[in-house]
């Protein structure tokens, strides 16, 4: 929200008080890009959702133009799979400043980044399943099992879905709630 807040400023400052603040169309950009990768990286909850709608609506021009964040706003945004693939992503996502080297926790939010990308998966599949084998679950969010594993536990944990996993069978079963 910070970003937001100051992308907003930036946008609404008059020429002069932008030449003055030192604001220039590259630094509203980045701004903008730093603020869809947080909510983007955040948790799954009601109110990332009303945010990454209200970045859709109100933000319409400035995420076209932020290209790939657009493709992953409006992809988390719907009720279809992700295609995944850790190392393009990662490989993809290097060039913003959440993600380059020098920036503090850089690997951190790159990890947290596809984290929430594979949670999105998770919980698509939780929409038409209501019981699957982990091999399958894993092969169609494009990662192993045992990540699909420590993923489903790590939402079962924080409430964001209900299921059990028969770990002798190696299937989990969601529990709708």
């Amino acid at each position: 929200k910070s970003y937001q807040e100051i992308y907003d400023v930036m946008s609404a400052a008059t020429e002069e008080d932008a030449t003055r603040l030192g604001v220039t169309e590259d630094a509203k950009t980045k701004n903008f890009d730093n603020f869809v990768i947080y909510l983007l990286i955040c948790a799954h909850d009601t109110e990332k959702v009303e945010l990454l709608k209200k970045v859709q609506e109100k933000y319409a021009r400035e995420l076209e133009a932020a290209g790939r964040l657009q493709h992953f706003v409006n992809k988390v945004l719907s009720t279809e799979l992700l295609p995944l693939n850790e190392n393009e992503i990662t490989k993809e996502m290097a060039n913003y400043e959440p993600f380059i080297q020098t920036t503090e926790n850089s690997v951190l939010h790159g990890r947290e980044f596809v984290r929430q990308l594979i949670q999105h998966n998770i919980r698509i599949i939780e929409m038409y399943y209501s019981r699957i084998k982990i091999a399958t679950l894993a092969n169609l969010i494009g990662v192993s099992q045992e990540r699909a594993e420590t993923e489903l536990c790590d939402m079962v944990v924080n409430e964001r879905i209900s299921a059990k996993i028969n770990r002798l069978e190696w299937v989990v079963q969601f529990i709708k709630k």
